[in-house]
């Protein structure tokens, strides 16, 4: 699925070239930006040599926006555990209960469902079969329960690309015709 940033940025890509001849000035892709001219962009002032069009893609920011208005906290708490095996995080709640509860795969233990679920892919534990039981937690086991998905990633970002590619699709129809919304977290 191509999506609107990726396809202007795309587009910006092959008329920095066809442009290039037609404005006869220098034009420069930037992240974020199309220049045209002999400008820099600084202190977000416009150079009045140069033409900028923005396209940052409004739905990202506000994608993490909602990712941490939603998964913030317990963000913090994950944050802070070194070893995931040894600190078994048996449920989703915190002895001082100052996030709200929600389920855990791999290392929770079974309880009722809640509206969020966290999936830490650590590299100790199958990603495959991680991401498999994430599916079946949200499709099958608490279906209409859950409604936020936060994929914690702690392992290579290459390789979660590479297993993610296969299962991103499972995830993605899950978000169209139930309503679930996923995010993905790299581990800071």
């Amino acid at each position: 699925m191509i999506t609107l940033a990726l396809l202007i940025k795309k587009l910006l890509g092959l008329m920095q070239t066809k442009l290039k001849y037609f404005f006869e000035m220098p034009i420069e892709v930037t992240d974020g930006y199309l220049i045209m001219g002999n400008g820099v962009i600084a202190d977000n002032a416009l150079n009045t040599n140069a033409l900028y069009f923005f396209y940052q893609q409004d739905d990202e920011i506000e994608k993490n926006k909602e990712k941490t208005e939603i998964f913030g906290e317990i963000i913090k708490k994950i944050d802070e555990i070194e070893d995931y095996e040894e600190e078994i995080i048996s449920t989703g709640t915190s002895a001082d209960h100052s996030v709200d509860p929600f389920n855990i795969i791999p290392y929770g233990l079974p309880s009722k469902c809640h509206v969020k679920l966290v999936v830490i892919l650590d590299g100790k534990k199958d990603i495959g079969l991680i991401l498999s039981k994430a599916l079946l937690h949200v499709g099958i086991v608490c279906k209409g329960d859950t409604s936020y998905i936060l994929f914690y990633i702690a392992i290579d970002e290459a390789k979660w690309n590479d297993i993610w590619s296969l299962y991103e699709p499972a995830f993605s129809k899950l978000q169209s015709e139930k309503r679930i919304k996923y995010y993905i977290h790299f581990k800071q």
